[in-house]
């Protein structure tokens, strides 16, 4: 019960943050969770952690409690062999060993690997499990004693138990089944049902504690209609998408044994002949040994138990109904081999010295394997617990100043962490921001009522919609003169194209670039100095505990399912990293290439660590970059490709110092609009590469992008002179970055001239033709956003020309092809249009978008039947894409087909979240429209 902290799937400080509230994002999910909880919010700030600890291992004992009542009355009278053992007249465990099954299952489930970690920390899982155990225990106990309150009891329970966890959802037919199994015929009494339906509602009525709450919420009001709908579609998001297979295997493990366990088994032993009576004995043993064997093997976590295959979530009833599995079947190994009483004597008796020794056996391999799962699981529980968490959070926070300050982070987790820290050391005069926040204003407003007016008030002027970019930046331009900014780690996005990082100890202070400033000042020997001396003194201190603890971790914990001291050691890891590549910008690669050996030392899945590690040592033997990374560091890089894959690699990993990366990661920062940051890695790039021209024409790019033309073209002409003999795509982007900046400097026929001439020089390059074209395009744009469609559609058809003649000399070019069918669909020719994306096809069959252009093309030219084809051929690739929805309702509306189009713009409004605003508004009209025919 100490307030520390763990990390994994579902477990962390956020629900600790979220009972304390101390996160101001609403709650709409766990209504149930909410309510006990809510007492968490009187404790003082040192003990909320402590008591939601206490309630989830109170639920954990309650629940273990029914587990050893529900193993009690389970029936030991399926077969025939239990039967003949059983005391007359009674149907359960009457034997003076009848302690053990209950002691063995109660010891698997509680020593289970998923239930002792969300035993001992507060994640809202064990009271989850509470209300399936107890619904469970109702069902036996009806079963026992035949009397319907029980029933009642379980109705209204796991009314509140659907409320609280979706997954209730999908155990509702599983118990329903066994429900009628149980009562039988006079389940359809109507006076029964009735009574079940209003105790049912009554526990369902949860779902409406959330909506009434969040109504009266200041910080984000609300309907009670859009709460409701929230939770409703969260559980229907979850209980629909879960694959059926893992869903199907997890079913098997918790409900085969249970169904074999429930099924009276009848057999004459009179007519059976004597060998066929052993046979049939010894099978039933075997059967009823092996299902104990396999339940008590996933209780270990093989790789296909819940928790390898759950994705995440942790499963509990599936282990709970495992360990109720492993309490009948060890009763019933007992039961069948107990010495007889000689009352009833079984055919065929073994020798009482086999009986007592396979007993001996059962209640041996009971205490072994309760043994086993203790001792495998103690080191990784004692892992879950550890301080890493705490102990890195009260270092984050002695390195925050001691005046109040405004300190960021994009990782909740920290945030939340420190924050804990800050409060038990009754040192809270912060401000916390949770900068994936920031563009709420609902969040806005939770830190205003937090903060009071340190934390100003949105302006009503800025309407309900969420902040752009620009005003979050200025809002924490405004904070800057007031508080220092203070980032808990490194990180990139909008808000560094503002300000930099200067590093103090663990944190990062955020500073303004100057006024003509283009890269962050390298750091300078003071700051050098005092940093490497923070971080030799770690590396004497808390290193040691962290590497000894991530090299003792098993192989599942290099994965992103992170323990503690692995959470902690790859926070660390990262911050080393950065620091590295800092110390090369400062022309320090010797003492850089100790800080790449710490980060792959505290975190060996490190690859940026690595990389740098590798480029290092290349540098500091040749003064040349390294020209090829290892294998190791290609299969640790494969991860982290692609666009979503360089977020991952910024945040888990921190930069890598080597030219080409680094003008990978520079195109990838320009899609984002992080120019900046993209021309800062590109300069670092030329530091090691300065003959290399295409990297200044990417520097130059970037410099454009951030709308500084001047200085784009200079670069521009201190590179043309040596690119005479460069290769016709650089010298092609040369001349289109030098006719942008002409034409942001509204020199339009300039810009025109350099590009015509490109394309006389280069007629046979496609990226000639198409940096022409696109400057027509963006001129056509300019009149039209002056409402000037004469010169904008004159623009459009220069553009239309260019490509025309490309085709001329390259009529089988796809590229060209494509960009000519767009063309005409603004100028609304859509028969020329569907022709040319008809000609993309023939060379790329598998080409979607220009499949739904030509569906586009046809239904805005009215060739309905043309065009559905093209949509059903969409539909049949992507059943979620709401723009073939939105052309199968449209061909639906004009053949007036109501029902039909009325079917296709629901799901279009199903699938529409990120369709523009007036299409989705003008979709909801047309199927208010059609309802009413």
């Amino acid at each position: 019960l100490r307030p520390r902290d763990t990390v994994g799937p579902g477990q962390s400080d956020w629900p600790r943050a979220r009972a304390s509230g101390a996160d101001g994002r609403p709650v709409y999910i766990s209504p149930l969770s909410w309510l006990i909880t809510l007492p968490v919010r009187w404790l003082s700030p040192s003990l909320q952690l402590v008591g939601l600890n206490f309630m989830a291992a109170l639920c954990a004992v309650l629940s273990l409690t029914l587990l050893a009542r529900c193993v009690s009355i389970l029936p030991q009278d399926r077969t025939p062999w239990q039967r003949i053992k059983l005391t007359p007249g009674s149907a359960l465990l009457d034997l003076p060993l009848a302690w053990v099954p209950v002691f063995f299952a109660v010891m698997v489930c509680g020593f289970q690997r998923t239930f002792w970690e969300h035993a001992i920390i507060g994640t809202g899982e064990m009271l989850d499990l509470l209300v399936f155990a107890y619904c469970v225990r109702c069902l036996l106990e009806f079963r026992l004693l035949a009397n319907d309150a029980w029933l009642y009891k379980l109705t209204v329970v796991y009314g509140l138990g659907i409320a609280n966890n979706f997954a209730m959802i999908g155990f509702f037919p599983i118990f329903l089944v066994a429900l009628l199994w149980m009562k039988g015929l006079r389940f359809f009494q109507i006076p029964f049902l009735a009574r079940m339906f209003l105790f049912g509602l009554a526990g369902l009525c949860l779902y409406l504690l959330l909506p009434v709450v969040q109504m009266q919420s200041e910080v984000q009001p609300v309907t009670f209609w859009q709460a409701l709908k929230a939770n409703l579609l969260f559980q229907k998001q979850h209980v629909f998408s879960f694959p059926r297979w893992r869903a199907g295997w997890i079913g098997l493990y918790a409900l085969l044994p249970l169904l074999v366990a429930a099924i009276r088994w009848q057999f004459n032993f009179e007519e059976t002949s004597k060998y066929g009576r052993k046979f049939t004995s010894f099978i039933g043993v075997v059967l009823h040994a092996a299902l104990l064997g396999f339940c008590v093997y996933m209780a270990f976590d093989p790789p296909t138990s819940p928790r390898q295959i759950g994705l995440g979530l942790s499963f509990l009833p599936a282990y709970f109904l495992g360990a109720l599995s492993i309490g009948y079947y060890t009763g019933f190994l007992l039961l069948i081999f107990r010495e007889s009483s000689g009352k009833r004597r079984p055919p065929d008796p073994l020798p009482p010295f086999v009986n007592y020794a396979i007993v001996a056996t059962v209640c041996a391999g009971a205490l072994f394997a309760t043994a086993r799962l203790l001792t495998q699981n103690v080191p990784r529980i004692r892992e879950r617990i550890s301080p890493a968490l705490h102990d890195y959070a009260a270092a984050l926070a002695k390195s925050l100043p001691t005046e109040p300050a405004v300190v960021l982070s994009d990782d909740p987790l920290r945030l939340h962490a420190v924050g804990a820290a800050l409060r038990l050391a009754d040192g809270n005069t912060h401000i916390l921001l949770d900068t994936t926040s920031l563009t709420d204003p609902a969040y806005h407003t939770f830190l205003h009522q937090r903060h009071g007016n340190r934390w100003p008030k949105r302006p009503p002027e800025q309407g309900s919609g969420a902040l752009t970019s620009p005003q979050v930046v200025q809002l924490l331009l405004e904070q800057a003169r007031k508080h220092k900014l203070i980032y808990l780690h490194p990180s990139f996005g909008f808000i560094y194209e503002t300000f930099y990082q200067d590093p103090r100890h663990l944190v990062y202070w955020l500073r303004p670039y100057g006024a003509n400033a283009t890269e962050a000042p390298a750091p300078p020997a003071a700051v050098i100095a005092e940093q490497t001396a923070a971080w030799d003194a770690a590396a004497k201190g808390s290193f040691k505990e962290l590497k000894a603890a991530t090299a003792s971790l098993p192989s599942e914990a290099s994965t992103r399912q992170l323990t503690s001291s692995a959470y902690v050691a790859a926070c660390y890891s990262h911050a080393m990293d950065w620091w590295g590549v800092e110390l090369q910008r400062a022309g320090r690669f010797d003492e850089a290439a100790k800080f790449f050996g710490e980060a792959l030392a505290l975190n060996p899945d490190n690859v940026a660590a690595l990389i740098n590690q590798e480029a290092n040592a290349a540098w500091r033997k040749e003064s040349k970059p390294l020209a090829k990374i290892s294998p190791r560091a290609e299969e640790k890089l494969k991860p982290y490709r692609g666009l979503n894959g360089i977020n991952g690699l910024l945040s888990n990993c921190g930069p890598i110092d080597h030219p080409d990366f680094l003008v990978q990661i520079a195109d990838i920062l320009i899609e984002k609009g992080f120019y900046r940051q993209a021309g800062q890695m590109v300069q670092r790039a030329i530091a090691f590469r300065p003959e290399e021209l295409s990297y200044r024409a990417t520097y130059a790019n970037a410099v454009l992008l951030s709308l500084q033309p001047d200085r784009a073209l200079a670069l521009i002409y201190s590179v043309v002179p040596r690119a005479t003999n460069a290769s016709p795509a650089l010298q092609i982007e040369l001349a289109r970055i030098e006719a942008f900046a002409q034409y942001a400097k509204d020199n339009f026929p300039e810009a025109e001239r350099i590009l015509q001439r490109t394309v006389q020089r280069f007629p046979e390059q496609d990226a000639s033709h198409n940096a022409l074209s696109k400057l027509y395009v963006i001129y056509a744009n300019k009149f039209r956003a002056q409402t000037n469609a004469v010169a904008a559609r004159a623009q459009l058809t220069n553009a239309l020309q260019v490509i025309e003649r490309q085709l001329k000399t390259q009529p089988h070019n796809a590229t060209a092809q494509f960009e000519f069918g767009t063309l005409l669909i603004s100028l609304n020719d859509y028969d020329r249009a569907a022709s040319a994306f008809s000609k993309v096809l023939e060379s790329q069959k598998d080409n979607s978008t220009a499949l739904l252009n030509r569906a586009i093309a046809r239904l805005q030219s009215n060739q309905l039947d043309e065009a559905e084809r093209d949509y059903r051929n969409l539909l049949a690739r992507f059943t979620s894409n709401y723009r073939v929805y939105y052309g199968l309702g449209e061909v639906a509306y004009r053949r007036n087909n109501w029902r039909a189009a009325a079917d296709h713009y629901k799901s279009y409004l199903r699938y529409a979240q990120e369709a523009p605003p007036d299409e989705i508004e003008f979709v909801r009209a047309r199927l208010a429209a059609v309802k009413k025919k």
